[in-house]
């Protein structure tokens, strides 16, 4: 038969259990990437996005105004009902004149 002839001959006995553990490997597979794909999108105490209970920490500690907290719960609040995907950041608030006169 030759090298090749056996080789089909063992291929072709034994298919069915080539083709289960082809079916194996997929299932796998695709469970492998499932789990990846869970834990790229989770939540990561490094990012720079900001929930509600961030906010409610800085107004207790003096390094948000009450006026700063009702804005950024406005932008966070707003952003839950789009499609998921990472925070663009918040709008810049102009900083407070404190009392410094224009020049004219």
């Amino acid at each position: 038969m030759g090298i090749w002839g056996d080789r089909m001959f063992v291929f072709w006995k034994y298919r069915y259990l080539w083709y289960l553990l082809l079916l194996v490997a997929a299932i796998a597979l695709r469970i492998v990437l499932a789990v990846i794909r869970k834990r790229t999108v989770e939540w990561d105490p490094r990012s720079n996005e900001l929930d509600l209970a961030d906010l409610q920490r800085l107004v207790e500690q003096g390094q948000m105004s009450a006026e700063e907290f009702e804005k950024a719960k406005a932008v966070i609040l707003s952003r839950r009902d789009q499609t998921p995907g990472r925070a663009m950041g918040f709008p810049v608030i102009r900083p407070v004149d404190q009392g410094k006169s224009k020049k004219n």
